[in-house]
């Protein structure tokens, strides 16, 4: 008698877990599936747009936002602001500037891991720098 009893229990309960089951399986077929035309442009596109010069330039780099900025100092606007640096995902620490006939060189100098402000890390990162043009 306790033997049957027991299988009856057994038996409702798997019932249940079943019921269970595919109540979960009938939920999870509720997803919206959204797919996306391929993308048709250039892969990397490595050609930007010429920086209009203004009169009275000048190139700063802007270390903690990994750009280079290009200045009119006669207005002191902002004429244009590039990207640069070889990681988009880590701070290259653009510094310094140099110049060779049409071409711009920018120091890329990574700051030192856990150090706090721009400028307190200098030469204590275990990183190389590197020049980019």
């Amino acid at each position: 008698m306790a033997f049957t009893s027991s299988l009856c229990r057994f038996r409702s309960l798997r019932g249940a877990a079943g019921l269970l089951l595919v109540a979960w399986v009938g939920a999870c077929g509720t997803e919206t599936l959204t797919t996306y035309a391929p993308y048709e442009g250039e892969a990397f596109p490595t050609a930007a747009a010429p920086i209009p010069w203004p009169a009275r330039p000048a190139l700063v780099t802007d270390s903690l936002s990994d750009t280079v900025s290009v200045i009119d100092l006669g207005t002191g606007e902002l004429v244009a602001q590039r990207p640069v640096g070889r990681n988009p995902v880590d701070v290259d620490g653009p510094h310094h500037v140099a110049f060779a006939g049409d071409s711009a060189f920018i120091g890329l100098s990574y700051p030192a891991v856990g150090t706090p402000g721009p400028h307190a890390g200098h030469g204590s990162s275990s990183s190389p720098g590197y020049v980019q043009r």
